[in-house]
């Protein structure tokens, strides 16, 4: 099974490209230690919730933005290897002196995920725009959530999605100020779950998203996984990728 460490972050607008280059940086590290795809997007629509959203869960301030990133692995055995290998390397550690500077390293929220549910273009992908979520799901409904979640990704396939992975949390620390439990409330007897969409535009995206009210598959789905979990403490957004390696 594939594997997946998540981080959303809060980077100060103005530090833009001296993240960019900072994660950069970082990500070619993981690639030469085993890593399949790191991908470090930019907020472009993080809508404000009430009760969870992407906001909220970093405690963004003002001028900051959120960060939506995922490394990919072809196993936990291989990403447990890759990330000893990557922490221990002199470029990283440099790089990780520099983080107070860039962002605050105390709001990162970031774990491991299992990939249970995964539909993506067998071509390479090149994409302008990512939606990203992350929710709490009854824990004795992995299964049932994966097969759900695959079938809605086959048909986001065909209305012009790059990619959609669907993760299980299978190590979330919970953190002092953030983490991925209390970005979605996770409640005792429920699991986070991590998820991004891939596609070739922001419009295509749109319209994709808005084929969840007019196609009766997707709808019927959706309803089906908000029986899984409270979609009140769903948190998504929109993202510019900004890091690709």
């Amino acid at each position: 099974m594939s594997y997946a460490h998540g981080f959303i972050a809060a980077v100060p607008q103005a530090n833009r490209d001296v993240y960019r280059r900072h994660a950069k940086k970082v990500g070619e590290v993981f690639r030469e230690n085993g890593a399949s795809q790191v991908m470090e997007c930019w907020e472009e629509e993080v809508p404000d919730g009430e009760v969870t959203s992407f906001p909220l869960a970093v405690r963004r301030k003002e001028g900051e933005a959120v960060v939506f990133s995922w490394y990919r692995w072809p196993s936990k055995e291989v990403a447990d290897a890759g990330m000893k290998a990557t922490m221990a390397d002199e470029r990283v550690r440099c790089e990780a002196g520099q983080v107070g500077k860039i962002f605050d390293g105390k709001r990162i929220i970031y774990g491991g995920f299992d990939v249970v549910a995964e539909k993506r273009a067998d071509a390479g992908i090149d994409t302008p725009y990512v939606h990203g979520m992350a929710a709490a799901v009854v824990a004795s409904r992995r299964e049932a959530y994966a097969k759900c979640a695959g079938e809605m990704g086959a048909i986001l396939r065909e209305r012009g999605a790059l990619e959609v992975v669907d993760c299980w949390e299978e190590a979330v620390p919970e953190g002092e100020l953030t983490s991925f439990p209390k970005a979605v409330l996770r409640e005792e007897g429920e699991a986070v779950v991590f998820s991004w969409i891939l596609w070739p535009s922001k419009e295509a995206g749109r319209a994709g998203m808005g084929a969840m009210r007019e196609d009766a598959r997707l709808a019927n789905l959706f309803e089906e996984i908000g029986g899984m979990m409270n979609l009140k403490r769903l948190i998504h957004g929109g993202f510019t990728p900004l890091v690709a390696v």
